[in-house]
C-alpha cells in the first residue's frame, strides 16, 4: 500500500507539468501507432517498427492491377448512410466512397505488400475534415503563408494499410478545377518557409526537465510520378536542456498529383526509395479514377 500511495503522489505532482506537443505533432505521431487519425488521427508520425520480411516492394516499379471503376452517377458523393457533414472525429465508414474520390483511388494493399490491407477507410464531405499533411502551424513563417488550397476539397477520404511491416498511411482528395495545383504549390511553399525550426518543449519534455524541438523538412525528389509529385522528409527531433536526445522520428512522404486528385502516402522511417515507389503506385491509382489517363 506504501508503494500505491507513494506512485499516487508522484502523479499527482508530476502530470500537471508535462508539456503536450502541438495537436498537428499529436496527430502525426499517432499514425505510427497504429491507430490512424479516426481513432487517433494517429498519425504525426508515428514511430513504427522497422520493414517486416513480407514487403513486396522494391526498387523496381511495378504498376497495380487496375481496379474496377466506381460505378459514376450524377448524385452529390455523400453516401445515404453517411452524416452530410460529419466531425473531424467521425468513423462513419464510406464503403464505396464517393464518385469524387472512389477507395480504388487510394494506394492498396498489393501495392505495399503481401499480407496488407486497407483498413479504417474513411471520407469526408466539404469543410468536415480541416487539417492536412503539412500544416505546420508551430513554425513561425507559416501563418504568413496563407495556406487554404487544401480546404477546398470535394471530398477526402484517408485509411491504414497494414499487414506484415511497418504500417503506411495514406489519403487523398478531389478539388474543383486548377486547386490541386495549388495544393501542390503549397507543399513547395511549406517546405521552402519552415524548412528548419524550432519551438520550446516536445516529446519527454516538463517544467522539471525542459527541452527544445527543432523539425526540418527536406524535399528529396520532384515529379517522379503522376501530373506533379514530390517526396519530402520530415525530422523532429527534441533535446533537453542538459544536451540529451529525448526523441528523434522520421516521417517519409510522397505527394502525388494527377488532375484534381492528390494522394498523400506516408511511412515513419526514414526510406525514401520505398516511399517513392509507393508514390509512383498511388499515382497509377489516381490515373485508374481520372478519364484523362
Amino acid at each position: 500500500m506504501a508503494d500505491l500511495e507513494e506512485l499516487a503522489g508522484r502523479l499527482d505532482h508530476e502530470l500537471p507539468d508535462v508539456a503536450w506537443d502541438e495537436p498537428e505533432r499529436i496527430r502525426l505521431r499517432g499514425r505510427t501507432r497504429a491507430q490512424r487519425r479516426t481513432t487517433v488521427l494517429a498519425a504525426v508520425s508515428l514511430l513504427v517498427v522497422a520493414a517486416g520480411a513480407g514487403w513486396l516492394v522494391t526498387g523496381t516499379r511495378s504498376t497495380p492491377a487496375r481496379p474496377a471503376p466506381a460505378t459514376t452517377s450524377a448524385a452529390t458523393p455523400v453516401p445515404a448512410t453517411t452524416p452530410a457533414t460529419p466531425s473531424p472525429t467521425d468513423q462513419t465508414p464510406v464503403v464505396d466512397g464517393s464518385t469524387l474520390f472512389p477507395k480504388s483511388a487510394l494506394l492498396q494493399g498489393p501495392d505495399v505488400g503481401a499480407g496488407y490491407e486497407l483498413t479504417n477507410d474513411v471520407g469526408y464531405s466539404p469543410g468536415a475534415y480541416p487539417t492536412w499533411v503539412f500544416g505546420s502551424s508551430d513554425c513561425p513563417a507559416y501563418p504568413q503563408l496563407g495556406i487554404t488550397a487544401h480546404q477546398e476539397y470535394l471530398w477526402f477520404r484517408h485509411a491504414n494499410l497494414e499487414g506484415g511491416g511497418p504500417p503506411v498511411f495514406t489519403e487523398g482528395s478531389r478539388y474543383p478545377a486548377g486547386l490541386a495545383a495549388d495544393v501542390m504549390a503549397d507543399i513547395d511553399s511549406v517546405t521552402k518557409a519552415c524548412a528548419s525550426w524550432e519551438t520550446p518543449g516536445g516529446e519527454a519534455t516538463s517544467e522539471q526537465r525542459p527541452g527544445t524541438t527543432t523539425t526540418t523538412y527536406t524535399v528529396l525528389a520532384k515529379d517522379f510520378a503522376g501530373d506533379q509529385s514530390r517526396l519530402v522528409r520530415q525530422r523532429v527531433r527534441t533535446v533537453g536542456d542538459d544536451g540529451a536526445e529525448l526523441y528523434a522520428g522520421v516521417t517519409t512522404i510522397a505527394a502525388v498529383r494527377v488532375g484534381d486528385r492528390v494522394s498523400f502516402v506516408m511511412l515513419e522511417l526514414d526510406d525514401p526509395q520505398r516511399v517513392r515507389l509507393l508514390g509512383e503506385r498511388a499515382a497509377d491509382r489516381l490515373c485508374t479514377a481520372d478519364d484523362s489517363c
